[in-house]
């Protein structure tokens, strides 16, 4: 049996890897990516995300957060906004509110057990300093590919 994986909106936004998703099978899809990629796809585009969308969903790979969720992003970023983490100093609270969304897909993939491909490695270092269970991997890591 595969990896479970969750992928990022970066990586989707990435021509790059667009061959090798296709090969995943075994996939969550969080919500949050879901409207961070409706922002910018044209609107054939997001006529073709929202069948996948759809389908994910049916097949109950689509991770919605819930109330448990925002409350745990919320503790999160507060430890981030008032603790030292070791992992690149102290925040500002504008730093912080950047980092919700990318908090949200974090705690979507720790409750679905999956993996997180992602090319923002530095934010989600901060959020794995408070949540330990996040596992996570950039795209040429994880498909093997040298970096452009």
């Amino acid at each position: 049996m595969s990896q479970a994986l969750m992928f990022d909106t970066n990586v989707f936004a990435s021509t790059l890897y667009t061959c090798h998703m296709k090969l995943v099978t075994d996939q969550f899809l969080a919500s949050v990516v879901v409207q961070e990629l409706l922002v910018a796809l044209s609107q054939d585009k997001q006529a073709a995300l929202l069948k996948t969308v759809d389908e994910l969903d049916k097949r109950k790979r689509l991770i919605v957060p819930g109330k448990d969720d925002w409350v745990q992003v919320g503790k999160c970023l507060y430890k981030l906004l008032h603790k030292n983490t070791n992992v690149g100093g102290h925040l500002t609270k504008e730093a912080v509110n950047l980092l919700v969304r990318d908090a949200l897909i974090a705690r979507c993939a720790v409750c679905a057990g999956a993996q997180l491909i992602t090319s923002n490695t530095e934010d989600f270092v901060r959020i794995k300093s408070v949540f330990r269970g996040l596992r996570f991997t950039t795209p040429c890591d994880y498909f093997g590919m040298r970096p452009r």
